[in-house]
């Protein structure tokens, strides 16, 4: 009974879209006529060949510069939508780099280079370690403080945050910024100020799919998981220690 009442959620599941954030791009809109549209489609079809080229001109070169560029190369080409021209050569090139991946990236310390790797080979299907980051972090485990200046290697407009949320979520980030700001507005505070955006925008996620989307077998299973969740952080916490009854009172 409890799954033909799901189905039956699932089948009628519908909810209004709510409005778009007004800190959008809207005055970066202009508009575009269809003569200028076969222009750029032209322009593109001009240029296919010559970065066609510049993928398979070195396909059978080795070295870390050359693979480096290459993969560059492709990250660019994604970023700009224009990969999918191309994907006969993207994959051809990133089965060969693959297969010397390690000693490809051996000596490589650069964050921002290893990001692209990295996010390159998954987004293509290829399994490149995660332990490549290590190189990154310190003896106890966490990335080095130094990182937190390189801003080129880490956040937040190239990783298109709000198009991979769902279609529910409100695109608050600012808005929630400003909030944060009334509480933590000292310069210091710069850390607190993101984790609370961070916390915020998380809540406002969780809530928005338990009012808007979820059904209640989905919304039960999603609180329990957060349960189990909040019990596993308790219970990985060490117990504060017993104070010495022989110590002096002060």
């Amino acid at each position: 009974m409890g799954s033909q009442t799901d189905l039956d959620h699932e089948s009628g599941r519908k909810f209004k879209m709510l409005q778009p954030s007004q800190w959008t791009d809207y005055f970066l809109y202009f508009p575009v006529d269809e003569f200028e549209l076969d222009v750029l489609a032209s322009e593109l079809e001009a240029i296919k060949p010559n970065i066609r080229d510049m993928l398979m001109f070195s396909y059978h070169a080795e070295g870390h510069d050359y693979t480096k560029r290459k993969i560059l190369l492709i990250y660019l080409m994604i970023s700009l939508g224009i990969a999918y021209h191309f994907e006969n050569e993207i994959e051809k090139t990133l089965a060969h780099a693959f297969q010397n991946i390690d000693d490809t990236i051996a000596n490589e310390h650069d964050l921002y280079t290893i990001s692209i790797f990295f996010w390159v080979f998954r987004t293509y299907g290829y399994n490149m370690s995660a332990d490549a980051f290590k190189r990154f972090k310190g003896d106890d485990g966490k990335f080095m403080d130094s990182l937190t200046k390189d801003a080129k290697g880490i956040w937040y407009k190239e990783l298109d945050f709000a198009s991979k949320l769902p279609p529910y979520f409100r695109d608050r980030v600012v808005e929630l910024h400003f909030f944060v700001i009334s509480m933590y507005f000292e310069p210091h505070f710069s850390s607190a100020r993101i984790m609370l955006t961070k916390f915020v925008t998380a809540e406002i996620i969780i809530d928005d799919t338990f009012d808007r989307d979820a059904s209640m077998s989905e919304s039960e299973s999603l609180a329990k998981s957060l349960e189990r969740s909040a019990l596993d952080e308790t219970q990985t916490k060490q117990p504060d220690p017993l104070p010495d009854t022989d110590a002096p009172t002060l």
